[in-house]
């Protein structure tokens, strides 16, 4: 168990691959952190861990709207293909009492022979609206390669989001084998990215 302590500020879990931890397993690990309220930067990594369904209700979204002085937040999901819309929406709302977020690292792919078809517009158009009250953020990366329900539209509303953040610094975003997009959304999202006044950094994988 995670010593709670007031002191602590940066805490990095890595579990990837770890194929037996479930849903039970990551309410205990969540559990034990949201008593870390001086958190600035929290990095889980669960990717690969496949029995992994219900992110966030209760542990993950609970420790969350505790965790309110998180400035940096990085969450591997990668492959957990169960994870749909109604837990990615939960997680987001989870994010509301967070002010002073800087970084955003959030990686809910699937992977090679395992797609997610779960996640679709309805969670990134969420996530997007979200985002656009972070207005300090100087790093977002999101990777929703092989979520096959997400479209053009999922896409556009990220586009939005974008022209808001005017601090942004770096952008890593990776939708790879997603469902089929128009040539249009594709060239004004590098529209939108490449006028970002502080922008130094950028990737972008359709």
């Amino acid at each position: 168990m995670i010593e709670s302590t007031k002191q602590v500020t940066k805490l990095e879990i890595d579990c990837y691959g770890r194929e037996k931890i479930t849903d039970q397993g990551l309410g205990y690990i969540c559990k034990s952190i949201r008593s870390l309220t001086s958190l600035k930067s929290l990095n889980l990594n669960f990717g690969g861990c496949s029995s992994i369904k219900d992110i966030g209700t209760p542990s993950l979204g609970q420790a969350l709207r505790r965790l309110k002085r998180l400035n940096s937040i990085n969450l591997n999901f990668k492959g957990c293909c169960d994870i749909s819309d109604k837990e990615m929406l939960k997680l987001v709302v989870s994010l509301k009492k967070i002010r002073s977020l800087q970084e955003i690292n959030l990686n809910f792919s699937g992977r090679k022979g395992n797609i997610n078809s779960r996640i679709s517009d309805v969670a990134l158009q969420k996530l997007s609206l979200k985002l656009r009250n972070f207005m300090n953020l100087q790093n977002v990366s999101l990777n929703f390669s092989l979520c096959s329900q997400i479209t053009d539209r999922g896409i556009q509303s990220l586009t939005q989001c974008l022209k808001s953040l005017v601090y942004l610094q770096i952008i890593d975003l990776s939708f790879r084998s997603i469902g089929r997009l128009m040539n249009d959304t594709r060239s004004e999202l590098s529209r939108v990215t490449s006028h970002l006044p502080c922008l130094r950094e950028k990737s972008i994988m359709l």
